[in-house]
């Protein structure tokens, strides 16, 4: 059962997600962080431990959000981790086969927590290198961290000065999904979704509400009864007082449309037309950067 705590997400880039999981799934399942699929087979997990990290405020729970996430991989994933502060520890120089054996030395070495400044390029860019051995078009990197540069001794490096040695050091555009956990508190222009925006990966911000697409009703299950309740809102009952309106933005445009998206949905339901992810029975987060929010879903 995955562990789950408060989160909120926003998405960039990697709009064919929406409709296509690829080699995220494994016997059936869908591997995700965060609940955002993830999107290759080969993986490198980048881990920020800086301080202002590991003394954040839900440090154990992104802990155990890439813990949970490890424990998804199958044989068939290969991957690494590295961790850095302003030095950089390597799980392995190789990607390894997600056997138990390996994933168990790697949840130990998660745990191990030394902490101190930051310097994302001297992580990121031992994670490109590992990443670029990998299997071209199924590798990436996941950048999970709270979107501070460091390197300097009183502020973040500058864009004009980070993002050319970060694409020197990526010659094979290798993408980086950037998972922002919390706010930066030193962080002086965006750099996770620069990163991901510039190499085509995603960028997620890692605290919010997951649930399920076409759930308009709440109840877990998607049938003729969602239908029924986007159809209601026809009524006069105002599109925000629904307490998860991207759950019934069923066909995935940013727009409560009780009309396109009853259509939608009743498609997906008796046609077999695909739906955007989330879609049941996955418990996910928005991959649209759209104004809809969720606050209270099925999901758990």
């Amino acid at each position: 059962m995955r562990r789950q705590h408060t989160r909120r997400l926003m998405a960039l880039g990697l709009t064919t997600l929406l409709v296509t999981i690829g080699s995220s799934k494994a016997n059936g399942q869908v591997q995700e962080i965060y609940g955002v699929p993830l999107p290759s087979s080969d993986i490198v997990f980048c881990i920020d431990y800086s301080a202002s990290v590991t003394h954040g405020v839900d440090w154990m729970g992104t802990l155990a959000e890439i813990e949970d996430t490890l424990g998804q991989l199958t044989p068939g994933n290969r991957f690494s981790i590295v961790k850095f502060r302003y030095i950089a520890e390597i799980f392995d120089p190789d990607l390894v086969s997600a056997t138990p054996e390996a994933i168990e030395a790697a949840i130990a070495f998660l745990w191990d927590m030394p902490s101190d400044a930051t310097c994302l390029l001297n992580g990121l860019v031992p994670a490109l290198d590992i990443a670029s051995t990998g299997t071209v078009g199924d590798r990436s990197v996941v950048l999970i961290g709270d979107g501070g540069i460091g390197c300097d001794a009183t502020s973040d490096i500058p864009e004009g000065t980070f993002m050319p040695q970060l694409l020197a050091a990526n010659p094979f555009m290798v993408p980086i999904h950037a998972i922002q956990t919390v706010d930066s508190p030193t962080a002086s222009w965006p750099a996770y979704p620069t990163i991901a925006l510039a190499t085509g990966g995603l960028y997620v911000v890692g605290f919010g509400r997951p649930f399920v697409r076409g759930d308009a009703n709440n109840t877990g299950v998607v049938d003729i009864a969602d239908v029924v309740a986007i159809l209601e809102s026809l009524g006069g009952f105002p599109s925000g007082s629904y307490p998860c309106s991207n759950a019934r933005d069923a066909d995935a445009d940013g727009v409560l449309d009780p009309i396109a998206d009853s259509l939608f949905l009743l498609s997906a339901l008796f046609l077999g037309v695909p739906m955007a992810w989330p879609y049941a029975p996955h418990c996910g987060q928005d991959l649209s950067a759209t104004a809809l929010h969720c606050f209270m879903a099925a999901c758990p």
